[in-house]
């Protein structure tokens, strides 16, 4: 009987693994149907759902240039320490956990201007 359950467990698990990877060949085959142009996004992913397959996850990766206008450092000894101020004020916040933002830091370039207060 033991033997005869460990053959039935064994097909079991032969016929899930096969299943598992038609199910794979499938999901592949609509990917590569959207992604060859032949379905949209939304179609494709209907037939994701439809077949109870993972749907697609589109995830975007590029570079944001920031232009910052300082105004003024007030009370620094040198360029030098103005920079390292600014450079030390300047963060990145980001209050969307879906977006990953590497902060690479930051190089301010300032020039020397001469306040006159009188």
């Amino acid at each position: 009987m033991t033997t005869e359950i460990q053959r039935l467990q064994n097909e079991i698990a032969a016929a899930e693994t096969e299943h598992n990877a038609y199910r794979d060949q499938v999901r592949t085959e609509v990917l590569t149907q959207h992604f060859e142009g032949t379905w949209c996004l939304p179609g494709t992913q209907d037939v994701l759902a439809d077949l109870n397959l993972r749907p697609i996850t589109m995830a975007y990766q590029g570079y944001a240039s920031l232009r910052v206008v300082i105004t003024n450092v007030a009370d620094a000894a040198s360029v030098e320490e103005a920079e390292a101020r600014v450079a030390e004020a300047l963060d990145i916040v980001n209050s969307d956990p879906s977006v990953t933002i590497t902060f690479d830091g930051v190089d301010p370039q300032l020039d020397k201007k001469q306040h006159d207060d009188r």
